[in-house]
């Protein structure tokens, strides 16, 4: 109605110590918000073992009072890497990419559901 120049007020919603977000959300097949993240709990350091990637999906409807609700999935196996950004691909397929933290190379994971 005012072409988003009103916002409410800014409250947390991932309150995890070393939760970043780079990569940009999409939509669920059943509306959800599907947020990629990555985590370095002990604080940043480019040996870690620590650290890890993660999708963060809201529900589909908001809870009176409460807002969305978020669930989280680990992506296994991504100590090391950083800076997810997920794509859907034309199969319906999720494909997640990473940078490892030596920017030697980038990975890439992927999953048949969301």
């Amino acid at each position: 109605e005012d072409d988003g120049r009103t916002w409410s007020e800014p409250v947390p919603i991932f309150t995890g110590k070393g939760a970043f977000v780079r990569g940009d959300a999409i939509t669920g097949k059943d509306g959800a918000i599907v947020l990629p993240m990555y985590y370095t709990p002990n604080g940043y350091d480019p040996d870690t073992d620590y650290d890890y990637a993660a999708i963060q999906r809201s529900s589909v409807k908001r809870v009176h009072g409460q807002g969305l609700q978020w669930s989280e999935t680990v992506i296994q196996n991504t100590s090391g890497m950083a800076q997810p950004s997920v794509v859907r691909l034309p199969s319906g397929e999720l494909r997640v990419f990473f940078r490892d933290r030596h920017a030697d190379s980038i990975r890439v994971a992927s999953s048949s559901d969301d």
